[in-house]
């Protein structure tokens, strides 16, 4: 009996990882502008569907989606930030998601801000891809927006009061 319970503890941490989603969102810069409105570059592959789940996504967020720029496009003057997307798909009785790759640039000089991937586990589940795609541009966003330096007020009251005013 020790045996049996021995061996199904050892198959359950080899193979409880294999059944786990991965997701990591990477910040690129420290200090990110201020992302109002985007456009989606679409990649070799992109499907409408997930270009419809991706603009989703990113006006769930907040953000003002414009129209898509051509493929390629890194800079724009139209736009604070440019999105594009890559997604894997696999065959097993039904396509399913093996992966998807999203990342927002800064428009005015292409870099690089930050970058999300989803990777489904070795023992695939059958996601709903909308739902990934919005968990990991809402985690984008939230990094985004935490590392954005706030704005200051335009006025900021004086260290010591005027003399004039008799305090």
């Amino acid at each position: 009996m020790r045996i049996l319970t021995r061996g199904a503890i050892i198959a359950a941490v080899l193979f409880l990882p294999a059944c786990a989603t991965h997701q990591d969102v990477l910040l690129a810069r420290s200090a990110p502008p201020s992302i109002v409105s985007v456009a989606q570059v679409p990649s070799d592959g992109n499907s409408a569907e997930m270009d419809v789940s991706v603009r989703n996504a990113l006006i769930e967020n907040g953000f003002n989606v414009r129209a898509p720029l051509p493929a390629g496009t890194r800079q724009s003057d139209d736009v604070d930030a440019i999105v594009s997307y890559v997604d894997v798909w696999r065959w097993d009785i039904v396509m399913y998601l093996q992966s998807v790759a999203i990342k927002i640039f800064d428009a005015r000089n292409g870099d690089l801000l930050i970058a999300g991937d989803w990777k489904n586990s070795a023992f695939h589940g059958f996601q709903d891809e909308s739902r990934v795609v919005r968990d990991l541009v809402t985690d984008m966003t939230t990094k985004l927006r935490a590392a954005a330096p706030k704005e200051i007020p335009q006025h900021v009251p004086p260290d010591t009061p005027d003399p004039d005013q008799g305090i």
